[in-house]
């Protein structure tokens, strides 16, 4: 609006700059009057041209000192239109396992790039948030959730955790978009290689928790772990058997480009 205001002043369309004006400031309403009685006296020849000029100018300065004022993003209201809210960018939460960083911000970029707002986590956690707090709120907040899937992020158990969590909330409002990393977990053999690792680390964490014992020592530091990947082992078919029925887009290597398309696609239509 401001730099409409100014192109009208420059141009000699003052009443059309006060019209503009009049939606940000009704003072400008008294600008306004004035200009008008002015202008009407001048026709009737009430005041000669150079009183009329005088009344001109001082308007003009008004109106630019006025129009300073006006935020860059305010927008004109259309005559006869309720004014509308600017509406907010779209908002969106990645989910990654930190093994895939890369990625995470090569689709960050992207996103950003085209005016998406995007919240990873330990990047926008606050100093001392908890975890799973975060995560809750970022699930709430946010009107979409990117899942970043690989064998990485299949064999983490935070990020399988939000991966369910965000199975859930598609079911419950389509604000899943779940990208892949290539498709090797869809093969078969990535089930077994998978259960046998995570099983690997749940007896690293028993070990510890046996020696924190034989040390007469808390195992707390172990057992949220421990639960962790106890729930990634028993949920593992059924996040893999889930993916199998929703759309995946792959976007690794030279399929980054044309599916990240597809992504911002989904989540302009969405939004």
């Amino acid at each position: 609006m401001k730099k409409q205001i100014q192109e009208h002043i420059a141009n000699g369309r003052v009443e059309e700059a006060l019209q503009l004006l009049v939606q940000f400031d009704s003072e400008a309403v008294l600008l306004l009057a004035r200009y008008n009685n002015a202008k009407k006296q001048y026709n009737m020849g009430l005041i000669d041209f150079g009183e009329w000029q005088r009344i001109q100018n001082q308007v003009n300065y008004a109106i630019l000192e006025m129009a300073s004022k006006i935020p860059d993003d305010f927008e004109v209201q259309l005559p006869g239109t309720s004014p509308q809210p600017k509406s907010a960018p779209p908002q969106v939460f990645i989910s990654y396992n930190h093994k895939d960083a890369i990625h995470m911000h090569a689709v960050r970029g992207y996103l950003e790039k085209n005016d998406i707002k995007v919240f990873v986590d330990i990047a926008d956690m606050g100093p001392g948030e908890d975890i799973q707090s975060f995560i809750d709120k970022a699930f709430k907040e946010n009107h979409f959730v990117l899942s970043l899937v690989s064998e990485n992020s299949l064999q983490s158990g935070w990020v399988s955790k939000e991966i369910s969590a965000a199975i859930l909330l598609n079911r419950l409002a389509s604000k899943w978009i779940p990208v892949s990393l290539g498709q090797s977990f869809f093969d078969p053999g990535f089930y077994f290689t998978a259960s046998t690792q995570i099983e690997g680390k749940i007896g690293e964490v028993r070990e510890h928790m046996k020696k924190a014992l034989e040390a007469d020592l808390d195992t707390r530091p172990f057992e949220d772990e421990m639960g962790r990947l106890r729930d990634l082992k028993a949920n593992l078919g059924s996040t893999l058997e889930s993916l199998k029925k929703v759309l995946v887009t792959d976007i690794s290597g030279p399929m980054f480009e044309p599916g990240m398309q597809k992504v911002l696609q989904a989540i302009q239509r969405a939004g």
